[in-house]
């Protein structure tokens, strides 16, 4: 048994003591929250970038939507795209650095108690496409809070241009 889970996808950068951030963040949204979770798109990061310390002056992401997509996948019902996007400088400004809730999950970056994967496992039925609808309102109904950190913990490679993605598989 561990303490603590945590997801991501491939390719990230981590800044430094990371994993003492999340626990700490972790540790105070346990006082407000009796099942805090955090979750976001997190920032991209440049090909060329070796080093997290270098992007920490950037503006962190959040997830956000941006309008209705066309079905993926040869799938036929239209859903809400999802987007990172940086938190917008009011909010960074009245929060200091606090987590801020949110309604959306993201499987991009997931830290929690490890108690999260017995009450709320993923749905073996599920690949990529809705597994985050559907486990964010399952989170929440079992009483999760979900929560974006407002500062920066870990950087995404989004853009690998050449690179085989798991849905050419």
């Amino acid at each position: 048994g561990e303490a603590y889970y945590l997801q991501l996808d491939s390719h990230h950068l981590f800044t430094r003591a990371w994993d003492v951030a999340c626990v700490d963040t972790l540790a105070w949204l346990s006082t407000v929250s009796p099942k805090p979770l955090l979750t976001s798109y997190v920032r991209d990061y440049p090909e060329n970038v070796t080093d997290a310390e270098a992007l920490l002056r950037e503006p962190p992401w959040r997830m956000t939507t941006a309008h209705w997509m066309k079905p993926f996948s040869g799938l036929t019902p239209k859903k809400i795209q999802y987007i990172p996007a940086p938190i917008e400088n009011h909010i960074m400004h009245a929060v200091r650095g606090d987590p801020q809730p949110t309604a959306f999950f993201s499987a991009h970056f997931v830290f929690v108690r490890a108690a999260w994967l017995r009450e709320v496992p993923y749905d073996p039925l599920m690949y990529f496409d809705g597994e985050e609808d559907s486990i964010g309102l399952r989170s929440w109904t079992s009483g999760y809070d979900l929560y974006y950190p407002t500062t920066h913990i870990v950087f995404h490679r989004y853009h690998r241009s050449g690179s085989k993605k798991h849905w050419d598989d």
